[in-house]
């Protein structure tokens, strides 16, 4: 394949592709449609209210509710609780741009985290 080639099939690819990653975390939901988590590294969007998941796929992800007295309720059922999800995330947006799995966690792996701001921060 030709430079150029190389060059026009490098650009159509979307820039997330080559940074898939896992992120764990606190994991938040305060209010409808508002999801983001903070891992060690940041705050990363998941969904906002009015603007959806940017097209990252987060809303079309299956993944289970968290076991019982892992979800911390602070707004009727809304609250956080702390997860793992599979994907890429954008470091200038803080948006994750592909997510491809979610998996709750038992709250304890944040509490037991140093490198996460404590429970509900």
């Amino acid at each position: 394949m030709s430079r150029l080639g190389l060059l026009c099939l490098a650009l159509a690819l979307p820039p997330a592709a080559a940074a898939a990653e896992t992120r764990c975390g606190w994991l938040f939901n305060p209010t409808p449609a508002n999801w983001w988590l903070i891992d060690a590294d940041g705050e990363w969007t998941l969904s906002l209210q009015g603007t959806g998941d940017g097209g990252s796929g987060f809303y079309d992800v299956d993944w289970d509710e968290p076991a019982p007295g892992q979800w911390v309720e602070t707004n009727g059922h809304y609250g956080f609780g702390c997860a793992c999800f599979e994907g890429a995330v954008d470091r200038r947006t803080g948006w994750a741009v592909v997510v491809t799995a979610v998996t709750p966690l038992p709250l304890a792996s944040c509490d037991a985290d140093p490198a996460l701001p404590p429970r509900g921060g």
